[in-house]
C-alpha cells in the first residue's frame, strides 16, 4: 500500500511539473502576442481610438488570464481529488471587478 501511494505521488508530481511547463509556455506565448500587439500600434496620440484599442487588449488579457486560472484549478482538482469543503475563494486582485 505504501509503495502504491508513493507511486501515485510521484506520478502526480510528474504531471504537475509537465503542466507547469505547459503553463509557462502559454504565458510566454501570450506575452509575445501582447508585445507584438504593442509594437504594431501607435499610441502617440491620446485619441478615443487608442483608448478603445487598449481596452480591447486589457479584455483579451483578462480572458487569457481567466482561462489560465481555470486550467490551473482543474489541474489541482485532478491531482488532489475531491475537496473536503464545498467552496473555495481565490483572490484575483483588480480582475475581481469583472
Amino acid at each position: 500500500m505504501f509503495l502504491n501511494l508513493l507511486m501515485q505521488s510521484a506520478l502526480s508530481y510528474m504531471v504537475l511539473i509537465n503542466e507547469a511547463h505547459s503553463m509557462k509556455q502559454i504565458i510566454q506565448h501570450y506575452r509575445s502576442k501582447v508585445e507584438q500587439w504593442l509594437e504594431t500600434n501607435d499610441f502617440s496620440e491620446n485619441s478615443r481610438e487608442n483608448i478603445n484599442t487598449i481596452e480591447d487588449l486589457q479584455n483579451k488579457i483578462y480572458r487569457w488570464y481567466c482561462n489560465l486560472m481555470k486550467n490551473i484549478i482543474n489541474i489541482c482538482q485532478n491531482i488532489c481529488d475531491d475537496a473536503s469543503c464545498q467552496y473555495a475563494v481565490i483572490g484575483m486582485g483588480s480582475l475581481a471587478i469583472k
